[in-house]
């Protein structure tokens, strides 16, 4: 496959190189993730098999195909030298779950960024930036977003330093949704803490 059949598209705000992903796409390859009751086929292309690793790294497969509303969408960075992908972002509609810890707070969001993974050899590199800025370009001026992710201080770190205000600590999270504990390396996570973002008018 030519790079230039895949529909590239480069990011304004970053160098990043991007192509569409779909929820199809995205559902196909969280078959290929260990714990899943179905596989990958044996013809299975290198980028579906890549994109399949990304995404088992970025949530368990039964918890992510909740995420896959119609309108979810995302794009995926594909690297340079290999022509595989590198790492990708999902987002979407704000889900249930989501309103639900928001509304007591007397928040709202148009969008909510539903998983974000970037493969680890890439890391600090500014792609997982890259993708959340070109998420962003790609909806309408002035959005609310929202993301949620494990209390982690790195990651953490991460989103306050990409320009995203923290909003709360949702305790209990992990166990109550995954009904296990849930790990980050050989962090616990104990929380969801939220971040929220309002993009400009102009």
């Amino acid at each position: 496959m030519q790079l230039g059949d895949l529909g590239w598209m480069v990011s304004k705000t970053s160098d990043l190189a991007l192509v569409p992903l779909t929820v199809e796409e995205f559902r196909a390859a969280l078959n290929g993730c260990p714990s899943s009751p179905t596989s990958l086929p044996n013809n299975a292309s290198a980028h579906l098999s890549a994109l399949a690793r990304l995404a088992c790294e970025a949530d368990e497969p039964e918890h992510a195909r909740t995420l896959l509303a119609p309108k979810a969408r995302g794009l995926v960075h594909i690297d340079e030298r290999s022509g595989l992908p590198a790492a990708f972002i999902l987002w979407g509609p704000v889900t249930e779950e989501t309103r639900a810890w928001l509304a007591p707070q007397g928040l709202a969001a148009d969008f909510e960024v539903l998983l974000i993974a970037v493969e680890a050899a890439r890391r600090r590199r500014g792609i997982g930036r890259g993708l959340l800025d070109a998420a962003i370009e790609s909806e309408a001026k002035g959005a609310r977003w929202v993301l949620g992710t494990g209390n982690v201080p790195a990651t953490e770190r991460f989103y306050r330093a990409s320009a995203w205000e923290p909003v709360g600590l949702e305790p209990g999270y992990f166990e109550r949704t995954y009904g296990h504990a849930i790990f980050d390396g050989e962090s616990r996570l104990t929380a969801c803490a939220y971040f929220m973002k309002t993009t400009k008018h102009t």
